[in-house]
C-alpha cells in the first residue's frame, strides 16, 4: 500500500517511462539547508555532479555540470545541538558515492523533484545497487551494470 505517493513502477524500463528526467550523478558532499520559517519544516538542497543522461530533461544541466537535488529534512544547527531530521528507513548521502536519480517535473514551477520520494534514490557506487530507501527492495543486489544497461536499453 502506498499512501504517500505514486506507485513505484516495478522494473527499471517502467521507471524511466514514467520518470520526466533520469541521471546518474555523483554527490559532492556540499549541501543547503533550505529553512521554511514559521511551519518548522525544512528541506536540503544536495548538489550532485552529473556524469551520465539517461532520460534528457530540457530543465536539466548538461553531463559534468552540478545539479540540486532537494530532500526532505537535514541537519539544523543551533548553538547547543543539531536537530537532525530524516525521513524513516531511509540512508543518509555519502559524498563521492554515485547514485541514479529518478526525476518527475513540478506541475507549477520550471524544476524537477525526485520521483516517488526517497524511492528514486540508488546508490550504485559499489557495483551493487542499493536503494536509499531501507524499505525498498526491487534492485536491491543488482549488478549496477546490468541496472544500467536495463535503463540504457529502454531509452
Amino acid at each position: 500500500m502506498f499512501v504517500d505517493g505514486e506507485r513505484v513502477p516495478p522494473t527499471p524500463a517502467e521507471m524511466l517511462r514514467d520518470a520526466d528526467g533520469v541521471i546518474v550523478a555523483r554527490y559532492t558532499g556540499k549541501s543547503r539547508l533550505i529553512d521554511k520559517g514559521a511551519t518548522g519544516d525544512f528541506s536540503t538542497n544536495y548538489t550532485f555532479e552529473i556524469t551520465e543522461t539517461l532520460k534528457p530533461n530540457r530543465l536539466l544541466p548538461t553531463a559534468g555540470a552540478p545539479v540540486d537535488i532537494n530532500l526532505p529534512g537535514g541537519d539544523k544547527e543551533f548553538a547547543t545541538y543539531v536537530e537532525r531530521i530524516r525521513v524513516a528507513h531511509t540512508e543518509p548521502l555519502y559524498s563521492s558515492h554515485t547514485y541514479v536519480v529518478f526525476l518527475s517535473r513540478n506541475t507549477v514551477r520550471p524544476e524537477l523533484y525526485v520521483s516517488w520520494n526517497m524511492r528514486s534514490l540508488f546508490d550504485i557506487t559499489g557495483g551493487v545497487v542499493k536503494p536509499i530507501d531501507l524499505e525498498d527492495r526491487r534492485q536491491e543486489g543488482l549488478s549496477a551494470g546490468v541496472f544500467l544497461e536495463a535503463l540504457r536499453k529502454a531509452r
